[in-house]
């Protein structure tokens, strides 16, 4: 018994195999077993990037002493729907965990905790200590609370994971997966095994080209009803050109 939660503890893969029930794709598998300190989900609906990281959080807390899991999303709703599926894993895992005193939702796990924030800057202010940072939806949280969230990182330099399908060329999201900061895994729909070719075929007949792109294509497209199209704006500056001072 003493050998197998040995196992468990060094291979989260394993652990949410066996305890979990969870049949994991090879992407997936490579995600969880990494643990990375900086990994950005650009991936189409449904692939499961709350599944997997709801996995590897609970495994954290249950096998990292001193773990302090924040995750937070647009809104408490989403945050909520996260605490959740981790509440879910460790009621199949059989894993004790207790409600967190306090007025924010959360859960307390064997090796550590779990706080679900809502996406308000003004009300997410004075966590510290934290180990793992988790923003789902991410490109839809404001800038300057994804700033603020990482001041929680300040005295451990913990891990931060973004999950998120784009939300057009704006925002923190999009700049993270493009400057090389973060780890990007990039899963579009067609390269997922549970998402069919039909269902595809249908969704892109049946909305704008460029909102299939963005959910099931995993690009950062220009929406239409944009005044100016991005690639436009970016192709008529020129650092050629003196600027005029008057």
């Amino acid at each position: 018994m003493l050998e197998r939660d040995l196992a468990y503890a060094l291979d989260p893969v394993l652990w949410a195999r066996e305890k979990l029930r969870l049949v994991l794709d090879p992407v997936q598998a490579d995600l969880l077993a990494r643990r990375g300190h900086r990994e950005l989900l650009n991936c189409a609906r449904q692939w499961g990037k709350s599944t997997v990281i709801a996995a590897g959080v609970l495994h954290e807390c249950s096998y990292r002493l001193g773990s302090c899991v924040v995750v937070m999303s647009p809104t408490a709703r989403q945050s909520g729907l996260l605490l959740a599926k981790i509440a879910a894993f460790a009621e199949r895992a059989g894993i004790e965990s207790s409600p967190l005193a306090g007025e924010d939702p959360g859960l307390r796990f064997p090796c550590g905790d779990v706080v679900a924030l809502p996406g308000k800057e003004a009300t997410t202010r004075g966590f510290a200590g934290v180990t793992w940072l988790v923003i789902d939806e991410a490109a839809q949280v404001a800038n300057g609370l994804y700033h603020s969230a990482r001041a929680y990182l300040a005295t451990t330099n913990g891990r931060v994971s973004l999950l998120s399908t784009p939300f057009g060329r704006r925002g923190f999201f999009y700049d993270e997966h493009e400057a090389g900061r973060y780890r990007v895994t990039r899963v579009a729909a067609q390269d997922c095994p549970r998402i069919s070719a039909e269902f595809l075929a249908e969704q892109r007949v049946s909305m704008p080209d460029w909102f299939f792109r963005q959910e099931f294509c995993c690009e950062f497209t220009a929406t239409d009803d944009a005044i100016f199209n991005h690639d436009l704006v970016l192709a008529s500056i020129s650092d050629e050109v003196m600027p005029l001072c008057l």
